[in-house]
């Protein structure tokens, strides 16, 4: 995961799981250079997690997990 800034205050994140459903699948019928030309024009803005969850700090891991469970 990392940290989306928009003057230099963090708005949003992106993750493994949000670039990886920006890739085409397997099975697409495009060229290589085609499929590298089309990420090449994806900005982190069109993928990034809009609004993420997040904790306080100093919350505890149990209250992070029932934070994470009901999200």
């Amino acid at each position: 995961m990392l940290l989306v800034l928009k003057r230099n205050k963090p708005v949003s994140i992106v993750t493994d799981g949000d670039t990886k459903r920006a890739l085409a699948s397997d099975t697409t019928i495009l060229e290589v250079h085609e499929l590298l030309y089309l990420i090449s024009k994806i900005k982190v803005q069109d993928i990034m997690t809009k609004a993420p969850i997040t904790v306080p700090f100093d919350y505890t891991v149990e209250k992070t997990a029932a934070v994470l469970q009901e999200e």
